[in-house]
């Protein structure tokens, strides 16, 4: 004969049991029902922040941040992201779940999303944890340079935008040690040159640098045109030391083209002198704009009135990502 005690004690297990299984598939089943209708909903403007203010809301799209699985379906869904993009609180949510920030940071729908939203950016940007993922991820960093949105957050803040142009992942690029006016590759020009000895290239390279035409002072240049367009960030401009002969930069103006005819000024400053070291500076252009172009020069906006004769520029280079 069974005993009436042990009988009831299975019973009430047995109720436990099915009790946490109807929990279980509950928390299971309710975030995949939201899920779906973040997906596949068409959201209007402001929607998704009354939906969000729902405390139960709330909670199951917390719970779907968790999920590896959860996150990457919406960030592979344009419509969910656009939505969350433009919702403070849901961007902290995931910027504070390393999982599903960096799900969104390799998938291009949600980077897409994320970095033409001022809302978003100003979250992201705030976030040592986001930034690192930005700077370190091949999508992020590709969607940031296809963003004049995000470029001009980034731009802003010295700090990061160093870090943005320091990343190594995406393909660098730069010009390479030029031993002509087209090899290896590209084309070097100027508005004059003294000598050979002194071409356009030369400033490319590592021998004697550039000096402009004889006479030639006002309005000279040297530009670069990539054999494939590029994203350029940087500019390195290396000063000759003190000569009697020719007068050293003092001003100038970097730009790009898209024609090698009509320029955008990218940034204005000033060269590094020439007496004093380093001689050499590297500087991040104050201006950047959302688009891979061949053509860059260093326009010559003033220069030291030291007796020369011309224009000289020991080592210049455009550097940035292919």
């Amino acid at each position: 004969m069974l005993d009436p005690v042990i009988v009831n004690a299975n019973v009430v297990q047995v109720k436990k049991d099915l009790d946490q299984l109807r929990s279980d598939f509950q928390l299971l089943h309710g975030p995949v029902d939201v899920l779906r209708y973040l997906v596949t909903h068409t959201w209007s403007a402001g929607e998704f922040n009354t939906w969000l203010s729902n405390a139960t809301n709330y909670s199951n799209f917390q719970r779907i941040l968790t999920s590896p699985e959860g996150a990457a379906t919406i960030a592979s869904s344009m419509t969910a992201m656009t939505a969350i993009a433009n919702n403070a609180v849901a961007v902290r949510l995931a910027a504070d779940n390393y999982l599903a920030l960096q799900s969104w940071m390799s998938n291009a729908i949600s980077v897409s999303a994320l970095f033409n939203s001022d809302i978003a950016l100003d979250v992201l940007l705030a976030r040592e944890g986001a930034v690192n993922l930005l700077t370190s991820t091949y999508t992020s960093m590709m969607a940031a340079i296809n963003s004049q949105t995000a470029l001009n957050k980034i731009r802003a803040n010295p700090g990061i935008f160093e870090q943005f142009t320091s990343s190594v992942a995406v393909p660098l690029a730069s010009v390479p040690t030029m031993t002509s006016a087209t090899t290896p590759s590209g084309v070097a020009s100027a508005s004059s040159f003294a000598s050979e000895s002194y071409a356009a290239y030369k400033v490319f390279s590592t021998s004697t640098g550039w000096r402009s035409a004889i006479g030639q002072k006002n309005d000279q240049w040297l530009a670069y045109e990539f054999s494939e367009p590029v994203f350029i960030a940087k500019v390195l401009i290396s000063q000759n030391i003190y000569s009697t002969t020719a007068d050293v930069i003092v001003g100038f103006r970097v730009e790009s083209s898209r024609d090698g005819s009509n320029w955008d000024v990218l940034h204005t400053g000033n060269a590094p002198s020439n007496t004093t070291s380093p001689l050499s500076t590297t500087f991040n252009l104050s201006g950047v704009i959302a688009e891979r172009r061949k053509h860059y020069r260093l326009y010559i906006t003033g220069f030291a009135s030291s007796g020369g004769n011309s224009v000289t520029l020991r080592q210049l280079n455009f550097r940035g990502f292919q």
